[in-house]
C-alpha cells in the first residue's frame, strides 16, 4: 500500500517536472522567436531611416550645387 503511494507520488513528480520542462522550452523558443522578429524589425526600420538620411544629404547637396 505504501509502495503504491509512493510510486503514484513518483508518478506525478515525474509528471510535474515534465509538464515545467515543456513549459520552460516552449517560453524560451517563443522569446528567441521575438527577439528575432524584433531584430529583424529593427534592422528593417533603421536600413529606412538610412535611406531617407541619404535622401536627405543628397537634396541638400543638389541645392548647395545649383
Amino acid at each position: 500500500m505504501i509502495s503504491t503511494a509512493a510510486n503514484g507520488y513518483n508518478l506525478i513528480k515525474e509528471k510535474i517536472i515534465e509538464l515545467i520542462i515543456k513549459r520552460f522550452i516552449r517560453l524560451t523558443v517563443t522569446v528567441v522567436t521575438l527577439g528575432w522578429v524584433k531584430y529583424l524589425y529593427f534592422l528593417e526600420v533603421s536600413r529606412w531611416i538610412y535611406k531617407i538620411f541619404v535622401a536627405a544629404i543628397d537634396q541638400n547637396l543638389l541645392k548647395i550645387q545649383y
